[in-house]
Order: structure tokens, then sequence, then C-alpha cells
């Protein structure tokens, strides 16, 4: 006689269902919602990547590394004097500000390219790299 695993929520009753996200094994809807409710599900543990998504990883990772810019070309930025004489201007400090805070910061730089001197500071940035 085989002996169905228990329930892992009331570890009561024998198993009827699994949960979809994390596999754990619970025997009624009382128990599910519960599991639910009180975090149990371990829907959050990652699972191992699929092929695809393994070589899709790769490349963001790539992407990542050739964003960064190297110390040379910041220290170069930080030496210029054109630069850091754009960014005496109030309104540029603002709207560098602006970037900083903002949650969806490639949409607002777009919307900044249309303001004369954030296009100066961006020109005088891309000179100096």
């Amino acid at each position: 006689m085989t002996v169905k695993p228990t329930c892992q929520v009331c570890n009561e009753n024998q198993h009827k269902y699994k949960c979809p996200q994390c596999y754990k094994r619970y025997c009624s809807v009382n128990c599910y919602k519960k599991h639910k409710s009180e975090d149990f599900c371990q829907a959050n543990v990652e699972k191992p990547p699929k092929n695809g998504e393994k070589q899709l990883q790769c490349l963001e990772k790539q992407d990542e590394e050739t964003e960064k810019i190297s110390e040379e070309v910041l220290g170069r930025l930080k030496e210029s004097e054109k630069l850091k004489d754009i960014l005496k201007n109030p309104h540029l400090k603002k709207l560098l500000t602006e970037v900083d805070k903002n949650e969806n910061t490639p949409q607002l730089i777009n919307d900044l390219m249309q303001e004369p001197i954030f296009i100066e500071f961006a020109d005088q940035c891309l000179d100096i790299i």
C-alpha cells in the first residue's frame, strides 16, 4: 500500500493538488488560499533559465558591459572646462536633477533633447567621449 504525501500546508490530509508556481502540495481550496495569503508560495524562486533565456541573459550582460564608461573617459569629463561652464547653468542643473529622480529616464532624456541647454550639454559630453 502506497501512502500519498501529505498536504504541505495543513500537514494533515493527503495532497490532491500542486501549486503551479512553487509546486508545494495542498489538499483543498482552504489550504490553497492559506498558502497564497501567508506567503507560503515561493513563486519568486528563480527557475533555471531555458536555453534561449540563457543566451538573452548573456547578451544583456554584454550590453551592460559595453555601456560602462571607462575611468579614463570619466576623468576627461571631470576635467573639461567647457563642461564645467555648461554645468553652472541653473536650468541645466534642474533638468539633470529631474533625470536623476525620474523612473522613466530614457523617455525623459528623449523629451529633454528638445531643450537647447540639454542638447549643448549632451553634445559636449559626446565630444569629450
